[in-house]
């Protein structure tokens, strides 16, 4: 049931008021300070008259914490330094996460208000939210402050490329045993010359044509099409679906990929364990 929510729409809440996305890609509406499972001293943002009956309600942004907070483990999500109730209205982003501002090495996690009702598929992109802190936290891929500081710098982040002798996913570059690393070496080494040509168009209509035709050419090597916006979005898709999924017994690339986490012993007692947590929550 959550893989099928997780490929329909979002469920909106209510009537929700339209949200201007001009300036920026969501609105920031609360951000908490996270200590373990707990969540404390909110720092409410400037929003929208419309939008301050959803920054108020409290209950149902604990509530989206609370179920993230029931499926993951808290020694697998110590990285996490704030967690952010934001919104883009109804569908579009659930839930993300991104580095803080001010420490590469911690995160934030960010849920959409709009979504929260929508328990299946937003159980879905937490999965796949936590498998981004997974393989590319500080233990998986060290960060590179040099373009932690100057993001938008391509010649700095371009020399970091060329330093790194394994896969460098945008936060530094990755440890030869890291799990994208491994995941990458498996399965995009390949594919990476070609898409990586689509990846380096602006966005827009031709872009979006071309990852498509992609995703269409190598249908059977992913779970989905999202997968293909990248490898780091492939592994964090590839292992909702593991987590979700009985073992393959299928030789396509897709059943591989799923089987790939099986080849860690840690992973699969995790999985184990995130599904005895998923029944309990029963979201």
């Amino acid at each position: 049931m959550i893989l099928r929510a997780a490929n329909s729409e979002s469920i909106p809440l209510g009537r929700f008021p339209a949200i201007d996305t001009s300036v920026s890609l969501d609105i920031p509406l609360v951000t908490y300070h996270v200590s373990g499972d707990e969540l404390s001293n909110p720092v409410r943002a400037k929003v929208p008259k419309n939008l301050i009956r959803y920054q108020n309600d409290l209950a149902t942004q604990q509530d989206a914490w609370r179920l993230f907070v029931a499926l993951i483990p808290g020694d697998q999500r110590s990285m996490l330094d704030s967690f952010q109730v934001m919104t883009d209205g109804p569908g579009g982003v659930l839930s993300a996460v991104e580095q803080t501002t001010d420490d590469p090495a911690r995160w934030i996690l960010e849920t959409d208000i709009a979504d929260i009702p929508d328990t299946k598929n937003l159980t879905f992109t937490l999965l796949h939210e936590f498998a981004h802190l997974m393989t590319l936290g500080p233990k998986q891929v060290p960060p590179d402050w040099r373009v932690f500081k100057d993001p938008h710098n391509i010649r700095v982040r371009d020399r970091a490329i060329a330093a790194c002798p394994s896969f460098f996913p945008g936060e530094g570059c990755s440890l030869p045993a890291s799990y994208i690393n491994a995941f990458f070496n498996r399965f995009w080494t390949d594919l990476f010359p070609e898409w990586s040509a689509i990846d380096r168009l602006e966005e827009g209509d031709e872009k979006d044509a071309r990852l498509d035709a992609f995703y269409r050419k190598h249908h059977d090597d992913f779970v989905d099409s999202y997968a293909v916006t990248s490898p780091v979005e492939d592994i964090a898709e590839s292992w909702s679906y593991f987590i979700l999924s009985p073992r393959p017994a299928g030789a396509s690339i897709r059943d591989q990929k799923l089987d790939f986490f099986y080849g860690y012993a840690g992973l699969v007692t995790l999985r184990s364990t995130i599904l005895s947590n998923l029944c309990a929550a029963n979201p």
